[in-house]
């Protein structure tokens, strides 16, 4: 819900709540005075975040090692998760596609996970293989 000006607000019983009162659980509590500040900030941070999950898309192509099949799933789990939420789709029905039920099974294992720290996960796991 949106307050008067536009501000966000939790229903808290017969009244409202300000959403700036919630800001203490929040990471950014040194911002919660300007909220123009707050998502500015938070918007640079997944902007920041976006480009190094990308670099670390097309660093994962020029590995100096082929990462074992337990990483490669890994890596395709988080990166679909980091490009597309939670798995949408039905799993294989082919029972002989074994790739495909793999793929499928780790990126469904990791259902829940939000995109940031999907992204977040891929570019340290990506790092740790570059050495």
């Amino acid at each position: 819900m949106f307050g008067y000006n536009g501000i966000i607000q939790q229903h808290s019983g017969d009244f409202l709540i300000p959403a700036f009162y919630f800001l203490p659980l929040c990471p950014f509590t040194s911002l919660r005075k300007n909220s123009f500040k707050k998502s500015t900030f938070i918007k640079t941070n997944f902007m920041e975040l976006k480009e190094q999950f990308e670099k670390a898309a097309a660093d994962s192509k020029n590995l100096p090692s082929k990462p074992d099949n337990e990483t490669l799933l890994q890596l395709y789990s988080l990166y679909k998760q980091g490009t597309e939420g939670d798995v949408s789709a039905e799993a294989p029905s082919n029972p002989f596609d074994f790739v495909g039920k793999a793929k499928y099974e780790a990126w469904a294992s990791i259902k829940g996970k939000t995109k940031e720290a999907a992204m977040g996960e891929y570019v340290a796991l990506v790092e740790k293989l570059k050495g």
